[in-house]
Formats: C-alpha cells, structure tokens, sequence
C-alpha cells in the first residue's frame, strides 16, 4: 500500500482538474491546543454528499481526535500526535 503521503497526493491529483479546482483545497494546519487541523473541500468531488460516521474521542488530552464532515468538507482535528490518524481517517473513507 502507497504510504499516506502519496495516497494524499493521489486523490488530489485525481480531483485538481475541472471546476473542483476553482475552490479546492487541502489545508493542514497546527492548533493552539496543541494539535491538528485538516480540512478537506469536497464539492463538485465523488464524495460530496456521501455519509460519513463522525468520530468524536477526545480523551486521554494527547491522543484526542474528532472527524466530521461539515458546509461541504471533511473536517479533522486532533491531538500532536493524531496527524496520520486524521489523514488515514479520510483516505479509507474517500477510498472506499
């Protein structure tokens, strides 16, 4: 299996093109907490529209993690050591 990283760049490279691109972005940010935030835009992509199962474990303070989907985006947030997590959360689902 690819490592994390170029499964990213794989889906991205598959929805870049077209009117997706015009507003498409995959920003991944640090957070005051500490942790992460990603957030992925899935309009005018296979994805938009398609359900996904909240995650919500915010415990123990170091390992917490919340996915969801939200105003047309996968939404991600977690712990300093989440980030893969995150990541891998929306690769399994997008790759389904």
């Amino acid at each position: 299996m690819p490592d994390l990283l170029a499964r990213l760049q794989s889906w991205y490279h598959v929805h870049r093109e077209g009117d997706w691109e015009l507003g498409a972005s995959v920003t991944i940010e640090t957070l005051d907490k500490p942790g992460w935030s990603v957030r992925i835009h899935l309009r005018r992509t296979n994805l938009e529209g398609r359900s996904f199962a909240e995650i919500s474990d915010l415990e123990p303070e170091s390992d917490w993690i919340r996915c969801w989907l939200e105003d047309g985006s996968f939404h991600g947030v977690g712990g300093p050591r989440q980030l893969k997590r995150i990541l891998t959360t929306f690769l399994e689902w997008a790759e389904k």
